[in-house]
């Protein structure tokens, strides 16, 4: 074989390579879904057979095309173990978190966690004044609403990044912060993971 035809063998199996391994990001974007506002790959799941969207286009609304039972039964049968809803999308349970981790247990499928940001709970880690409100109302989530559910992992968003960045002392009050979630839902069984988008 000539060494033109060996490096066209090799750049064309590169290529399938390539092209196989894109063909796998896109079947799992189409799994979790894409985000209009980030333009990649989100949380949100999609029926990869059906891609309607199970959950809205952000994260503050619920503006959802289906009830969180329909995904959760839709979910299972997809074959998924487990999944992190966002807190609107399970706010209707709020008041009734067993009535929730039923309909996951019935359909086998694990509710991993909720993420943070449910109605009437703070996410402002930075600015002084509010901190001591987004401990609270943090540990009053975990303990009404994650603990019952028997969630053990708690993913947490930390609010909007501040223009210019954080500062050294917004750091601070965030580590600080997020350390006192954590010391007290340690004894809860949730541990707290930090989602850095900040």
């Amino acid at each position: 074989m000539s060494n033109n035809v060996m490096e066209r063998g090799v750049r064309r199996r590169e290529f399938i390579s390539q092209t196989l391994a894109l063909g796998g990001l896109a079947a799992a974007a189409s799994v979790v879904g894409t985000s209009k506002v980030w333009g990649a790959v989100s949380h949100r799941p999609l029926d990869p057979m059906n891609p309607d969207i199970l959950f809205g286009s952000t994260s503050s609304l619920w503006s959802g095309q289906h009830e969180i039972e329909w995904a959760i039964k839709r979910i299972a049968a997809l074959g998924m173990q487990g999944i992190e809803p966002y807190a609107q999308q399970v706010e209707k349970y709020r008041k009734n978190p067993t009535g929730l981790k039923k309909l996951f247990d019935e359909a086998g499928l694990t509710l991993i966690d909720v993420a943070n940001g449910a109605v009437g709970t703070s996410t402002n880690f930075m600015d002084a004044p509010q901190v001591q409100k987004t401990i609270a109302t943090h540990v009053e989530y975990a303990r009404e609403f994650l603990q019952p559910i028997g969630a053990t992992l708690w993913k947490c968003n930390m609010g909007q990044r501040p223009v210019g960045g954080p500062s050294d002392d917004q750091l601070k009050r965030l580590a600080d912060a997020l350390n006192e979630i954590g010391r007290q839902t340690i004894p809860m069984g949730i541990k707290l993971a930090p989602h850095p988008h900040i």
